[in-house]
Protein backbone atom coordinates (compact mmCIF):
# COMPACT_ATOMS: atom_id res chain seq x y z
CA UNK A 1 0.00 0.00 0.00
CA UNK A 2 2.79 2.46 0.62
CA UNK A 3 4.60 1.74 -2.39
CA UNK A 4 1.36 2.35 -4.72
CA UNK A 5 0.55 5.46 -2.10
CA UNK A 6 4.13 7.08 -2.83
CA UNK A 7 3.37 6.38 -6.83
CA UNK A 8 0.62 8.53 -6.63
CA UNK A 9 2.25 11.85 -6.95
CA UNK A 10 3.44 14.16 -4.10
CA UNK A 11 -0.03 13.83 -2.17
CA UNK A 12 0.47 10.03 -2.15
CA UNK A 13 4.18 10.18 -1.28
CA UNK A 14 3.66 12.88 1.17
CA UNK A 15 0.85 10.85 2.97
CA UNK A 16 3.18 7.55 2.79
CA UNK A 17 5.72 8.95 4.17
CA UNK A 18 3.90 9.89 7.13
CA UNK A 19 1.75 6.66 7.50
CA UNK A 20 5.82 4.77 7.30
CA UNK A 21 6.08 6.58 10.55
CA UNK A 22 2.96 6.23 11.79
CA UNK A 23 2.04 2.50 11.17
CA UNK A 24 4.87 0.92 13.59
CA UNK A 25 3.32 2.80 16.46
CA UNK A 26 0.13 1.01 15.99
CA UNK A 27 0.16 -2.04 17.49
CA UNK A 28 2.15 -0.19 20.50
CA UNK A 29 -0.30 1.94 21.26
CA UNK A 30 -3.31 -0.92 21.04
CA UNK A 31 -1.68 -3.24 23.16
CA UNK A 32 1.24 -1.93 25.05
CA UNK A 33 0.71 -1.36 29.13
CA UNK A 34 2.91 1.41 29.11
CA UNK A 35 1.91 4.68 27.72
CA UNK A 36 3.74 6.34 24.77
CA UNK A 37 5.84 9.40 25.32
CA UNK A 38 4.10 12.27 24.95
CA UNK A 39 6.28 13.98 22.42
CA UNK A 40 5.65 10.94 20.27
CA UNK A 41 2.27 11.03 20.97
CA UNK A 42 1.99 14.36 19.59
CA UNK A 43 4.29 13.91 16.38
CA UNK A 44 1.72 10.93 15.75
CA UNK A 45 -1.11 13.81 16.02
CA UNK A 46 0.48 16.07 13.68
CA UNK A 47 1.22 13.25 11.12
CA UNK A 48 -2.06 11.85 11.58
CA UNK A 49 -3.81 15.87 10.67
CA UNK A 50 -1.45 16.00 7.71
CA UNK A 51 -3.07 12.66 6.39
CA UNK A 52 -6.57 13.57 7.08
CA UNK A 53 -5.61 16.80 5.37
CA UNK A 54 -4.77 15.96 2.61
CA UNK A 55 -7.36 12.87 2.21
CA UNK A 56 -9.93 15.72 2.39
CA UNK A 57 -8.79 17.83 0.17
CA UNK A 58 -7.64 15.21 -2.54
CA UNK A 59 -11.69 13.74 -1.88
CA UNK A 60 -12.85 17.60 -2.27
CA UNK A 61 -11.86 17.52 -5.64
CA UNK A 62 -13.33 14.44 -6.57
CA UNK A 63 -17.46 15.48 -6.14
Amino acid sequence: MLVLLGQAGPDGADIARDLRRLLPLKTTAEYDPDDIAPAVAAKAVERAQRCSAVASRVASTMR
